[in-house]
């Protein structure tokens, strides 16, 4: 099968990925030295790449994402999380919604309970504040 126009797709999902890495792996080194054959693959290679790209970009979910997902997940409330971790119920509620950044602390406590790496609610919004936490720890045990 020689590559040509009519084997350019728009790449919508990771199986239509996979077939345009095959059409590429199928051509020829013969084939590769046709003008019409170079154009289509770069434009092949050129889509795969724009996926991939597209893919590594995703968001990350939140910390409010990941501790909402993980309540529905084992079907805990917001008051029995609460009497679980020593975490005030409003604290938890305003995680939930966004209007306060979970600190170190409340990530620990809800790893803890959930039994899941501290990692899950480490993101984008949250590794900052861990980070400023940790570094002000240090300071103040390196100064008593």
């Amino acid at each position: 099968m020689k590559l040509n126009k009519n084997n350019i797709f728009l790449i919508a999902s990771q199986s239509d990925c996979e077939k345009a890495v095959s059409l590429l792996e199928q051509v020829s080194d013969d084939e590769k030295n046709d003008p019409e054959v170079v154009e289509v693959y770069k434009i092949i290679k050129e889509l795969i790449a724009s996926w991939d790209q597209k893919q590594l970009s995703l968001k990350r979910p939140t910390a409010a994402e990941v501790l909402k997902t993980l309540m529905e997940s084992v079907e805990v409330t917001q008051e029995r999380l609460a009497s679980a971790t020593g975490v005030r119920q409003p604290n938890i509620s305003r995680c939930l919604t966004g209007q306060n950044k979970m600190s170190r602390k409340l990530a620990e406590k809800f790893a803890a309970f959930f039994s899941v790496p501290i990692q899950l609610f480490v993101t984008d919004e949250t590794s900052h504040s861990f980070t400023i936490e940790k570094e002000t720890k240090v300071a103040q045990s390196t100064s008593a």
